[in-house]
């Protein structure tokens, strides 16, 4: 019984799915009222990783004037050398516009920024949905764009 028990827990444990290891920096962006603020995402893949073309991938925009969420998918990039078809070893930059609109106040507005991406550990070989949140700020002024960091990395066991 204390055998099954054990062996019970260490397949548990080698079947459990990966904490997140994504960390999504903050970036600023600056508009004026009526006007777009370009946002842009850049992507850092840790090298074991791999990005799965298998499942859908997307960003997730909360922002004060939209009622409802902004989803961008995350689906180019440069395609794997040893799985061309089902895999990116890079990401392209995602790229979008948000609207402020006209009588916005000067200020700072806060953006909340969900991920959910779909990659694979090239060196345990498992697959995994990764979820990370973080957060970018427009500021309705003048100014030099920063963009948002999106890097993964192998997450810790």
């Amino acid at each position: 019984m204390k055998r099954l028990i054990a062996l019970t827990f260490i397949l548990g444990a080698a079947m459990a799915a990966p904490t997140t290891g994504t960390n999504i920096k903050s970036g600023t962006f600056f508009a004026t009222a009526g006007t777009d603020a370009k946002v842009r995402f850049e992507f850092k893949l840790e090298t074991n990783l791999l990005f799965n073309r298998a499942g859908s991938s997307t960003l997730t925009l909360e922002t004060p004037w939209n009622k409802k969420p902004i989803e961008l998918e995350v689906e180019k990039g440069a395609p794997y050398k040893d799985a061309p078809d089902e895999y990116h070893s890079t990401l392209e930059p995602v790229n979008t516009a948000i609207r402020v609109p006209v009588g916005t106040k000067a200020g700072t507005y806060p953006i909340k920024v969900s991920s959910e991406t779909f990659l694979c550990d090239n060196i345990i070989k498992v697959c995994y949905i990764d979820r990370a949140t973080g957060s970018l700020e427009i500021r309705v002024g003048a100014g030099k764009d920063v963009p948002v960091q999106v890097e993964f990395s192998r997450p810790a066991r």
